[in-house]
């Protein structure tokens, strides 16, 4: 027996090695923030190889900085916005998925979803000292109703204001969405009319995985306006249904979405949905930085004595409340490399880590962290 748990420990610890287990599942959820999906492209150039490198680098700029804007709050989206250009590209990017490409002899378009390293980008963060947010909310079941003026729409083909979420599902980043579908809501639940009349039942109906909290019923009315030129342009406003006693997540105020001039209903449903999607994804930030989001990442070596003595550092720094992510970078038999996101800045946090046993020594660039 004294044989094959020494192979067994051995197993583990070359798996740790490898990183087979170096990325726990809550690290791993944190890989869709740093997904840029539906970069639409379109470049022209004297030839189809320069028009493709254009359009590429147009693309990849675009989404590292809607990137950038998504982690960050606010107050930095100016300063994203003036320092694009020189932006440490080509660190970040782990890979680039194409779809829908065209070309002609001097045209490229095509869509492209970027997905980055988020250990590059985080190191630029905490280069600048930025708060970032990168905990995926939970996924939240989108409910589109489409006021059409004589008919209020949900399951129906016509209603383009679901279709629209049916996209957004591939493309959301830190607040992953759902559509709704007939087999989520309860039976005679199928129209927008059962819907509207009976939100209050929704919430006790909802399958397991789905909570009050994460359910947004949009209501959608588009108004055509003319324009002085003869032309027409959309205006979709959206309202989030208030919901009955015990029911369904609102948010403060109802959004309008100006298309432009000549775009069709369908594309200024997109828009709409974006909209939505950015003001969800603020709340979510600012719900994660004033409830502790990251504001800073410690990178530390901590001495073990055995696999035993991880187990129970990561037990106990998982216990801290300032704590809000443990990474685990390398290990070997004696020595295990982190980076831990904390709520606050390092040196405030020695007494805090010491009250948990351990012992932390500044040191540059990685942190001495001792259990005992």
């Amino acid at each position: 027996m004294s044989f094959l748990l020494k192979f067994v420990q051995k197993l583990i610890l070359a798996c740790l090695l490898w990183g087979v287990f170096a990325a726990p599942s809550w690290a791993q959820d944190m890989t869709q923030a740093y997904k840029v999906s539906g970069i639409q492209s379109f470049e022209t150039a004297d030839n189809l190889e320069q028009a493709k490198k254009q359009a590429m680098e147009k693309a990849r700029l675009t989404a590292a900085t809607s990137l950038l804007k998504r982690l960050t709050a606010d107050q930095h989206h100016a300063e994203i916005a003036a320092m694009s250009e020189n932006l440490p590209l080509g660190k970040w990017l782990h890979a680039i998925q194409v779809k829908n490409e065209k070309t002609s002899p001097t045209s490229y378009r095509a869509e492209l979803q970027f997905d980055f390293k988020p250990e590059a980008v985080q190191a630029f963060l905490r280069k600048k000292g930025w708060s970032y947010a990168d905990r995926p909310k939970p996924i939240t079941l989108i409910l589109p109703l489409y006021d059409r003026g004589d008919a209020v729409l949900l399951y129906e083909p016509e209603n383009l204001w679901r279709q629209s979420w049916i996209r957004q599902e591939s493309l959301s980043g830190l607040v992953p969405v759902k559509a709704a579908t007939a087999d989520i809501l309860p039976l005679g639940m199928t129209a927008a009319k059962d819907v509207l009349n009976n939100t209050g039942l929704i919430a006790a109906a909802l399958p397991q995985g789905y909570s009050t909290d994460r359910v947004l019923l949009l209501r959608a009315k588009v108004s055509v306006l003319s324009q002085n030129n003869g032309g027409s342009q959309l205006r979709i406003d959206v309202s989030f249904v208030p919901p009955a006693e015990g029911g369904v997540q609102t948010t403060p105020s109802p959004i309008s979405y100006m298309a432009p001039v000549g775009e069709d209903l369908a594309a200024a449903f997109d828009g709409a949905a974006r909209q939505v999607m950015r003001l969800l994804e603020k709340n979510w930030k600012d719900q994660l930085f004033s409830g502790g989001g990251f504001t800073a990442s410690l990178e530390v070596l901590l001495p073990l004595r055995d696999l035993g003595g991880w187990a129970d550092a990561q037990r106990r720094l998982s216990s801290i409340p300032e704590v809000r992510q443990i990474r685990l970078r390398a290990m070997t038999k004696n020595m295990a490399q982190l980076a831990i996101d904390l709520s606050d800045r390092p040196e405030n946090l020695i007494a805090q880590f010491q009250s948990h046993g351990f012992k932390l020594t500044p040191n540059a660039p990685l942190w001495l962290m001792e259990a005992y």
